[in-house]
């Protein structure tokens, strides 16, 4: 009788540290509060270069700026693949004020090879479109957004801005032909309807979107919309990327022109024009996609603004107290529980998770100018920790840097340093100035 009981014991036993109902785990042991935020998004910054060199074209010849009629950028390579709005890959059409695929010859798969595949007649290569179209805020708004669609309901209104299963992307306008504005190209005829006589193709300043005109024998002949239909479902890395796994804001330069008197006082630093929030993407994109470059690059001031919105400074840093900024204009970001970036609470209320991860996503195109206005303290942080910022610099100001950039191997030490010649397996960098002046 024993030896039944004994057996039907380990049975038992069996059983509960076996699987099924009575396996046990270390979810019997342990217990998160509920006050503990888990699974936290981390906050994302992004600060966009708003200054106006986006309006550059963002394709032109590496000592040409396409700025001169009478010497335009003439560097298109087919063989090369350019970004931007248009499909590379197919020939395009000229139809009811925009571009759309040829639905007769869609495919260009050589990428403009006039040999092995011949420009149907009135067409444009897509390619070479977005080498002679494209500006540095149309590649950005492709790249982040998907590009910004014509109409004031956005891209996929009623099944598509342009018509049914349809959207329609358009370029940013041009303000001055300083940022580029002529361009030709040889063998017009593989990539376009024209080829004799040879045209330049000029871009039309103050349109309130991108147009070009075609010249032949200095008369104009035509004139073209930067408008090109694509398929409904216009995305970019924000959205198939980014999407609901980051609490994301934005901030762009502020402007020099806004400045007291005569302005609003944004003049510094950066605008945060989204905050950092849980729902925030769609007003993201939309910010993205309708801000043009009006300013100068106040890179320091922007980045140390970002910092006192981060941390909710409302007045000096404790370890900068002479100031200026965070908060240069006093209204360029808001202190609160709402507009907190580390409050991941909602519908008025606040949680605070014990570890969030933040980062800031600085995109821009060039050096700094107009970006003086920061704390003595760290003006010259940077020089101590990289080789290859300038030495003996000065101090900064709004619009200059006193000093200049020594020439300086890519290795980081001078030519003097190895005897007056950079090593082998190293370029130099020639000396310049270290803080260009702004241009007027």
């Amino acid at each position: 009788m024993s030896r039944h009981i004994l057996m039907l014991f380990f049975l038992i036993l069996n059983l509960a540290f076996s699987g099924g109902a009575l396996a046990m785990s270390n979810a019997d042991y342990s217990i998160v509060p509920s006050y503990v935020v888990q699974n936290v998004q981390p906050n994302i910054m992004i600060l966009l270069d708003n200054s106006g060199s986006f309006y550059n074209y963002a394709y032109k010849d590496s000592s040409n700026d396409c700025s001169d009629s009478a010497s335009p950028c003439t560097g298109y390579v087919s063989s090369n693949t350019y970004y931007g709005y248009f499909n590379s890959k197919i020939w395009y059409q000229y139809s009811s004020s925009r571009f759309i695929p040829d639905p007769l010859n869609p495919t260009n798969p050589t990428i403009a090879s006039s040999v092995t595949n011949p420009n149907p007649a009135n067409d444009w290569d897509g390619n070479f479109l977005n080498w002679l179209t494209m500006r540095e805020t149309d590649v950005a708004r492709k790249a982040l957004t998907g590009g910004l669609c014509d109409g004031a309901k956005g891209c996929g209104y009623g099944g598509g801005s342009d018509s049914k299963g349809y959207d329609r992307l358009v370029g940013i306008g041009l303000d001055s032909t300083i940022r580029g504005a002529y361009k030709q190209v040889a063998s017009p005829g593989n990539y376009t309807p024209y080829s004799s006589p040879y045209p330049t193709f000029e871009s039309v300043v103050n349109s309130s979107y991108g147009q070009f005109q075609v010249w032949q024998n200095n008369v104009k002949v035509n004139t073209f919309n930067v408008k090109v239909q694509v398929p409904v479902g216009v995305e970019g890395v924000l959205q198939r990327v980014v999407a609901a796994k980051a609490r994301v804001g934005l901030a762009v330069f502020g402007s020099p022109w806004n400045e007291p008197p005569n302005g609003s006082g944004n003049g510094d630093g950066a605008n945060i024009i989204v905050n950092v929030a849980g729902q925030s993407l769609s007003s993201v994109v939309n910010q993205i996609n309708n801000t043009k470059p009006t300013t100068n690059t106040p890179t320091a001031e922007a980045l140390f603004e970002v910092a006192g919105y981060m941390g909710q400074a409302s007045g000096d840093f404790t370890q900068f107290p002479a100031g200026p900024g965070p908060n240069y204009s006093g209204g360029q970001y808001t202190v609160n529980s709402n507009d907190d970036p580390y409050n991941s609470g909602s519908g008025g209320k606040t949680q605070y998770p014990t570890c969030s991860k933040s980062f800031v996503l600085l995109i821009t195109d060039g050096e700094p100018c107009e970006a003086g206005e920061v704390p003595s303290a760290i003006t010259n942080w940077a020089a101590q920790q990289s080789p290859f910022v300038c030495a003996n610099s000065g101090s900064l100001s709004d619009g200059s840097l006193t000093g200049s950039c020594p020439a300086m191997c890519s290795n980081g030490h001078t030519p003097a340093y190895y005897g007056g010649t950079c090593p082998a397996g190293t370029v130099l960098y020639p000396a310049e100035p270290s803080f260009l002046s702004c241009p007027a």
